[in-house]
C-alpha cells in the first residue's frame, strides 16, 4: 500500500457505519488524507411513476445526513483540517463502491461491519464481506462494538510470503502516523527447527529493511491460525488486526461464521486487509 492520500468511506447511515466514520476521520487526520463520503441509492421497488420522486426524497435525506456529519467533524479541533467531500450515487452499493474507489484513486476503504447474525447475513447478504473479498485496494473494517479510534497497537499476521515485506512496510507507515506498536505474528502447527529458522530469518530481514523501533515479533504454536491469533489476543490486546488477502478461506470464516470463541475478537477489533496484487 502506498502513502494514504485519499480515503473512501461508504456509508448507509446506520449505527455500525457511524462507528466506522470516527475511524475514517481519525485516519484521515493522522495521515493528512482527503476523505470522500459515499452513499449509494438503490433503485426503489416501486411503481415507475414514483421512482424519481422516491429517489429525490432519499437523496435529500442523504444530503442532510452528510451535511450534519461534516458539520460535526469541522466543529472538532481534531478534524477541522480534514478535507471532506460527499457523493450520492444511484446504483447497487457493491458496484458503486468499486467504481468510485477507482474514480477517486482511493488508497484505502473504510467500512463498518454489520452486527447481525450469520443467518441474517446469509439471507440478506453483506456488502462489506463482498468488498473485502474482491476489493482492489486495502480495506479497513470497523465492527460496531469496536472501541474509540485509538490505534496504538497493530497485529500483523505473516506466513513469510513474497508480498509480506511490502505489506509490513505499509503497516509500519500507517503505524508511524499513530506512533503505534506493530506486533508481527506467525502461527505454526508445530515449532520445528526449520520453521523457527524461517521465522528468525524473516525477523532479521524485516528489522534490517524496515527499522522501526516499535516492531515486535512473535512465533506461536497452534493447531489453527484462528486459535493462534485468539491465544495471542488473550495476552496482548490490540487495536487493529492486519491481514493479507491470501487467506480468503479464513476471511470467509471470519466474516460469516457464528460467534465461536476463537473468532469473537472480530466483533470488536478493526481489521485492515491488504490486497496482494496492489502491493
Amino acid at each position: 500500500m502506498k502513502e494514504v492520500k485519499t480515503i473512501l468511506f461508504p456509508t448507509d447511515f446506520t449505527e455500525d457505519a457511524a462507528q466506522a466514520y470516527t475511524y475514517a476521520l481519525k485516519v484521515a487526520a493522522q495521515t493528512g488524507a482527503d476523505l470522500h463520503l459515499l452513499h449509494a441509492i438503490e433503485e426503489p421497488f416501486d411503481f415507475a411513476t414514483r421512482v424519481e420522486e422516491t429517489v429525490d426524497a432519499i437523496k435529500e435525506e442523504a444530503e442532510e445526513h452528510f451535511e450534519q456529519l461534516i458539520s460535526e467533524a469541522q466543529q472538532d479541533e481534531a478534524y477541522d483540517n480534514v478535507q471532506i467531500e460527499y457523493h450520492i450515487v444511484r446504483g447497487k452499493p457493491y458496484g458503486v463502491i468499486n467504481q468510485k474507489a477507482e474514480e477517486f484513486g482511493a488508497d484505502l476503504l473504510i467500512m463498518g461491519t454489520k452486527g447481525e447474525s450469520s443467518i441474517k447475513r446469509i439471507l440478506y447478504g453483506n456488502v462489506t464481506s463482498d468488498v473485502i473479498l474482491d476489493a482492489k485496494i486495502p480495506i479497513m473494517t470497523v465492527p460496531i462494538n469496536s472501541k474509540k479510534p485509538y490505534l496504538d497497537r497493530f497485529l500483523f499476521a505473516t506466513d513469510f510470503r513474497s508480498k509480506d515485506m511490502e505489506a509490513l512496510e505499509s503497516t509500519v507507515m500507517l503505524a508511524r502516523a499513530f506512533g503505534a506498536e506493530v506486533h508481527v505474528l506467525h502461527v505454526s502447527e508445530e515449532k520445528t527447527m526449520d520453521v523457527d529458522i524461517r521465522f528468525r530469518g524473516f525477523k532479521d530481514l524485516m528489522k534490517e529493511q524496515i527499522g522501526y523501533d516499535k516492531m515486535f515479533f512473535h512465533h506461536l504454536e497452534a493447531e489453527r491460525f484462528s486459535k493462534g491469533v485468539s491465544d495471542f489476543l488473550d495476552e496482548h490486546p490490540i487495536s487493529l488486526m492486519v491481514l493479507i488477502r491470501y487467506k480468503k478461506v479464513f476471511l470467509r470464516t471470519l466474516l460469516w461464521a457464528n460467534n465461536t470463541q476463537e473468532l469473537t475478537y472480530h466483533t470488536h477489533v478493526p481489521m485492515l486487509v491488504y490486497v496482494p496484487e496492489a502491493l
